[in-house]
């Protein structure tokens, strides 16, 4: 009790000095650069439409050699975890409520995947006209769970194939089916049925995350990565009621609905890689937005696993967050905000899956401000394991007002490419400084804008290799051509008065015919 108390006292000291800061200056926006400049201005410009890209004190923030990573308005709070959301396998969440699961058609001319029907909690259309579907149709596979009623001490955390009841209690499944108001479980013991009234939370199978990142990318660049409005680049919007959505370029429109200098009176259309339906997002109620090249993967997107082994006082404490600290708070360390990362509390070992397309690993780490002058860590990077060789290593650290930067970290081999990486922070119970915090008491650390470097020629490759399989109509088809005139995919908006406005992913036989052959 005494700990809560504690927490909750500087946390509203916390926002309150954000709110007051926020007050007196006049700047409302604030962006980071690549290159690791600061700008700020009091209004966002020229994103009113499809012809025109955003800029802030007259910078570029998507385009030229120094675009954005990340941008917030500061007239807004971070957003509290939704009460009830679709999380997707990167990351991704849509406030609201899974109404009903429609299964894969894929016989007539409007081909789609298996998808939940998912009523978001704020509007995400374009207009107010009542005949406009206000549903989102959510693709099932891209889902890594689905909350009705979400629990404190699951937030951030994925307990593969688990069910969590409304009262406590919890399952584990073999298998699952979903109906239009239930589902159906396989167990070791047998079968159950649970009514979407009873469940709180269902987390479903696990992805492998590289996998599903190339997918991602197959949907969001089918004609590859160099195009005039492609962008190799990845954007994210984050609002103030919870919505996380990634998409790129070639899935976003833009529309004003008033004066085009005010940005307040924006809208902005994307389409994210896990969505049959265009998600229409306003700019005043969007907190952050996020980009990054596609070779530089933040590792925020991947399903946490930790190992909290050899806590002290903080056993019974928090668990690591994603892009917050570790206690809730956004991640801020020696004075700067940050745009991703990881929060933690000593001691803990974060594991993170390497793919073979990988080339090196870049991030910063510090004690969270909420630590002020407290706290005692070292933090260190290993390769496969917690036991494995050390790849980076601060000094013993004491305060927030540290930061320590990594550079770029490439394998020494490039035949030799890790598995995995732990990402560790020992609260250095022996030899500890004289005058630190004792034990792991206020070891709260940031991991500050990780992200995984890859071989962008590799990626490209890797990816063009699977757009065909993201066209649901061509399941089952080979599609065969010459080496020397593929055919060429896009990303075309379909918009007929019979369905609503779409993405979808097209083939065109450019400078040569294709055919598609399948066995019967």
């Amino acid at each position: 009790m005494i700990r809560s108390t504690y927490s909750l006292a500087i946390l509203l000291c916390f926002f309150h000095g954000t709110a007051t800061r926020a007050a007196d200056d006049p700047q409302r926006f604030l962006a980071k650069l690549e290159h690791g400049e600061l700008i700020q201005d009091k209004q966002l410009r020229n994103w009113y439409s499809d012809n025109a890209l955003p800029q802030l004190a007259g910078k570029s923030l998507l385009t030229g050699g120094n675009p954005m990573r990340w941008l917030v308005d500061r007239n807004l709070q971070s957003p509290d975890v939704p009460k009830a959301f679709v999380e997707m396998h990167n990351g991704d969440r849509l406030p609201g409520r899974v109404l009903s699961a429609v299964t894969a058609n894929s016989t007539t001319m409007l081909a789609e995947p298996s998808h939940f029907l998912v009523t978001p909690s704020s509007s995400l259309t374009k207009s107010s006209r009542s005949d406009e579907p206000t549903d989102i149709r959510v693709i099932q596979s891209s889902v890594r769970k689905i909350v009705w009623n979400s629990e404190n001490h699951l937030v951030d955390q994925h307990h593969p194939q688990t069910l969590f009841y409304q009262d406590g209690r919890r399952i584990r499944f073999r298998s699952i089916r979903f109906t239009s108001s239930a589902v159906s479980l396989l167990l070791e013991s047998g079968r159950r049925t649970a009514s979407y009234d009873e469940i709180a939370e269902i987390h479903l199978q696990p992805r492998d995350p590289w996998q599903n990142y190339y997918q991602e990318l197959a949907v969001l660049f089918p004609q590859g990565f160099y195009t005039a409005r492609g962008l190799p680049r990845l954007l994210q919007l984050v609002t103030d009621t919870g919505l996380v959505a990634t998409t790129s370029m070639n899935r976003f429109t833009a529309d004003s609905q008033g004066n085009n200098n005010d940005s307040d009176r924006w809208l902005h259309g994307i389409q994210p890689y896990w969505a049959l339906d265009i998600i229409w997002v306003p700019s005043r109620k969007t907190w952050m937005r996020r980009s990054w090249p596609v070779e530089q993967v933040p590792v925020s997107r991947f399903a946490i696993e930790e190992d909290r082994t050899g806590a002290m006082f903080s056993a019974a404490a928090w668990h690591a967050r994603i892009n917050r600290s570790v206690q809730g708070s956004p991640l801020r360390t020696a004075g700067e905000i940050y745009g991703w990362g990881f929060g933690v509390i000593a001691p803990s070992r974060i594991t993170i899956p390497v793919s073979p397309l990988c080339i090196g690993v870049n991030t910063k780490v510090g004690i969270d401000y909420l630590a002020r002058s407290g706290g005692c860590i070292q933090a260190r990077i290993h390769r496969d394991s917690a036991t494995g060789p050390v790849l980076y290593e601060t000094p013993i650290t004491i305060g927030s007002s540290t930061v320590h930067e990594t550079g770029n970290l490439r394998w020494k081999d490039a035949n030799n490419i890790p598995d995995k990486l732990v990402f560790e922070v020992d609260p250095v119970l022996k030899n500890r400084p004289p005058g630190a915090d004792p034990f792991d008491v206020r070891d709260m650390t940031n991991w500050l804008e990780p992200v995984l470097l890859l071989d962008r020629e590799k990626l490209e490759a890797e990816i063009l290799k699977q757009v065909p399989a993201t066209i649901l109509a061509l399941s089952g088809w080979q599609l065969v051509s010459s080496e020397n005139s593929p055919p060429q995919f896009g990303s075309t908006l379909r918009d007929v008065d019979y369905e609503r406005d779409t993405w979808r992913t097209t083939v065109l036989a450019k400078d040569a015919p294709f055919s598609l052959v399948k066995r019967i």
